[in-house]
């Protein structure tokens, strides 16, 4: 960052990820429903209280005496990494989370006006998506409307993401502002998350034409501001103030007493635990700018020097945590990375840094000093050049350990959320049931969680070659273990985050299952009551096998007709073979197996005169026409229609949770080595065509690096952009249609263009 610092004209760095805070997450950990469960959770809580500690702890400070904390540098567990999918030779910096990825900003665009005081082409913002192992992936554009020829900075973001908050070159429909000194000052824009991008661009009424304003940062509630700025009033350099929002208003600017120095302060990041922070070259430090933080929630603030190996001799700035609190981001120019400024990726233990809490002095209580950020701070800190705490230190002094974190589990409030359980029929409260939690997506889906939720192929009836994907709950055998059961009262408790939606999947063994949406709020009952019906059934859990081969045939088509009543239900194999079927207890059935290129094979069962017993085994055997259709499982020219793939508003990148239906190609291609496909992806008619046509060609490829993350090899997938030229219905420009029918043209399609599996005769006698 040496090469364009100071900043004052020059786009900056912010953060503003939603992080859940270590107290919240510790409180989860220690609400469980019953006394034992909490036990065995406070060893576990203790680890976790390290950070907290960590974050709110004042070192070797003088009277009155505060909490002391010890750090043994030598076993600080902090891996950092540089995140070479980010990094170019141009400069990368001010990483921000949104959605499954990051947005940060860069010079890497090869053509474009220059800036003479970096030698660097305007920065840009970019977008990465994470990969599962949460390495992010290749970055590209973020914005068509809000980068421009000029310069776009750091960001930050409301917490359901549909505003963002920027800073950007002054400037007025694509032309800069210079003021009455010739200068273009920085500025902090606000928009609104739109269909297609970015739109209703507008400044903050605080921007002012003679200084800067640039780095926002909110907190969680965006009630809370905080930015950089060099206006009037500071305490000199590059400050930072903030602003409160009250009834859709922004309060004038309030410096940052007491955190501030003669220098430089920049690139706020406000924690939701209180914890603030930034990078200064005010503070003595390692070289450069360093980080540093401050507990804003204390009366009395110290801060802290973030220490190696978070700081260098090089300038180390915009660090950003995940919602865990473990793993995270920052900029620096230290070696290691690939050129100029760059973004590094820290991981950390469960213990963090392995703070080490030390026996706590009586502390004075006395006059106790104010919160100074209020809208007319009073009592300002005078001290601003204070020398602060520096992480790591030797403490020499001796010192008492207190003992662990206890909590008395007759006094724990419970404020998770409770699930009380009856039998339908006999109105009695029912014990042992089992209750899953799954998370949804924007659409209100589950996400992709393989371990309650599977994904089959299902035959088009319009056309025989072209698949549908439909997503079924496992039975429940396959399930995976319950994030709570129900007590001999009835009574389960599970714990969810505020405002977030998830399906509930409420089973017992010969009950109907129960799947219900909750958005946990203010508004959300501190109960809720279900009632399972009992199924007088059996559940068969069956696998299709090609004879001969000990193949598993998918997406075969299983009958299974009541001999008594001749009432026939049909299901479909998955992907593995496998299908389930519930069976009428007190009758015999038939199964019948069919597909194309097998001769039809069944399987006779019978359910009376069984104590019991509530599922079964069975196995369909089918004989293959020709080895042909055991070497390809999915015909050549096969077409798997891909619906539930969600992008973002004219984005190419996939959302977060939104691609369960790729999961499944993951698995196909796993399971099929042989197997090589065409990936299109297509558009509404909504837009210019030619954007269209680019925007689909740059969702395929994302769907490719999708795959590829999870480890497709890149020869085996082809990538084909059709924009709105193959609309599947009457929609085309100027045809009013609703968002449903719209959204039924905006789909990525799978061709399987070669697959040949090899296959291993078995010879038997008889």
């Amino acid at each position: 960052m040496a090469s364009f610092y100071p900043m004052k004209n020059i786009v900056e760095q912010t953060s503003a990820g939603s992080l859940i805070s270590n107290l919240k997450l510790i409180g989860h950990l220690i609400k469980q429903p019953s006394k034992e469960k909490i036990i065995c959770k406070l060893r576990i809580m203790s680890l976790l209280i390290a950070f907290t500690f960590f974050s709110i702890s004042l070192i070797g400070q003088s009277a009155p005496p505060r909490p002391i904390y010890k750090i043994d540098p030598e076993e600080r567990k902090v891996e950092i990494k540089n995140a070479v999918a980010i990094n170019s030779k141009a400069m990368e910096f001010a990483p921000s989370f949104y959605r499954n990825g990051l947005v940060f900003v860069s010079s890497r665009k090869k053509s474009g006006r220059i800036d003479q005081k970096t030698g660097e082409t305007f920065f840009e913002l970019y977008y990465t998506e994470f990969a599962p192992d949460g390495a992010p992936g290749k970055p590209q554009p973020f914005s068509v409307e809000l980068n421009s020829q000029w310069h776009e900075g750091p960001v930050t973001f409301s917490k359901d993401w549909s505003k963002i908050f920027l800073t950007r070159s002054n400037s007025e429909n694509g032309v800069t502002r210079a003021n009455e000194e010739g200068k273009v000052v920085l500025k902090i824009y606000e928009a609104d998350r739109g269909f297609w991008d970015w739109e209703n661009i507008r400044e903050l009424p605080f921007n002012n034409d003679n200084y800067s304003c640039m780095h926002p940062t909110l907190t969680k509630d965006s009630s809370r501001m905080y930015f950089i700025s060099d206006m009037p009033g500071g305490f000199g350099g590059l400050d930072i103030w903030f602003v409160n929002l009250k009834d859709g208003k922004w309060s004038n600017p309030i410096n940052l007493e007491g955190v501030n120095t003669n220098k430089n302060e920049m690139f706020p990041y406000i924690h939701e635990s209180g914890m603030l922070f930034f990078a200064s070259d005010g503070y003595e430090g390692m070289g450069g700018l360093d980080l540093f933080m401050v507990n804003l929630d204390e009366s009395d603030w110290n801060v802290v020097n973030l220490g190696d190996p978070f700081n260098s001799a090089a300038d180390d700035f915009g660090m950003i945590l995940d919602e865990k609190g473990q793993n995270g981001y920052f900029s620096s120019n230290r070696n290691g990375g690939a050129g100029k400024d760059d973004i590094f990726f820290f991981q950390a233990a469960l213990d963090f840094i392995n703070v080490k809490l030390i026996q706590k002095e009586k502390e004075e209580t006395e006059n106790p000093t104010e919160e100074i950020i209020t809208d007319n701070p009073s009592n300002p800190v005078d001290n601003k050049t204070e020398t602060p705490t520096t992480l790591p230190v030797e403490q020499e002094s001796q010192t008492t350990e207190v003992p662990p974190f206890q909590i008395d589990p007759e006094n724990i409030e419970d404020k998770g959320l409770f699930i009380l359980v009856t039998d339908a029929n006999t109105g009695r409260i029912s014990p042992d049931v089992s209750i899953r939690v799954v998370e949804n997506d924007e659409s209100g889906k589950p996400v992709s969680d393989t371990s309650v939720y599977e994904t089959r192929l299902i035959p088009s009836l319009e056309n025989p070659n072209e698949y549908m994907l439909k997503s079924f709950r496992k039975e429940e055998g396959r399930l995976r273990n319950p994030d709570a059961v129900t007590s001999k009262e009835g009574l389960g408790i599970v714990y969810l985050d505020d405002n977030k939606s998830y399906t509930l999947v409420i089973s017992k063994p010969g009950y109907r299952a129960i799947e219900d949406q909750v958005i946990y709020n203010d508004q959300t009952p501190d109960t809720l009551q279900y009632a399972l019906e009992q199924i007088n059934c059996l559940t068969i859990n069956g696998t299709v096998i090609s004879r001969g081969f000990s193949k598993a045939i998918p997406n075969a088509t299983i009958r299974v007709v009541n001999n008594q009543t001749g009432e026939e239900q049909i299901v479909t194999s998955n992907m593995a073979g496998n299908f389930i079927a519930c069976l009428e207890l007190g009758s015999s059935f038939v199964l019948i197996g069919q597909k194309d290129g097998y001769k039809s094979g069944s399987s006779r069962i019978s359910t009376t005169q069984l104590r019991n017993i509530r599922s079964m085994e069975a196995n369909i055997i089918l004989e293959p026409m020709s080895s042909e259709v055991v070497r390809k499982p999915l015909k050549e020219g096969s077409i798997i229609i891909l619906n539930d793939i969600y992008y973002d508003f004219g984005k190419s990148a996939i959302r977060k949770g939104a691609a369960r239906d790729l999961e499944l190609i993951v698995d196909m291609m796993n399971k099929f080595p042989s197997m090589m496909i065409e990936l299109g992806a297509y558009t509404d008619s909504r837009g210019e065509a030619d954007f269209n046509m680019q925007l689909s060609l740059r969702r395929s490829e994302s769907a490719k690096n999708f795959l590829v993350q999870r480890g497709v090899q890149p020869h085996r997938i082809k990538t084909f952009g059709y924009g709105e030229s193959r609309l599947r219905n009457h929609c085309k420009n100027g045809v009013d249609c609703s968002e449903e029918e719209h959204a039924y043209n905006r789909r990525t399609e799978i061709k399987v263009i070669k697959i040949d599996e090899p296959i291993r005769f078995e010879y038997r006698k008889n």
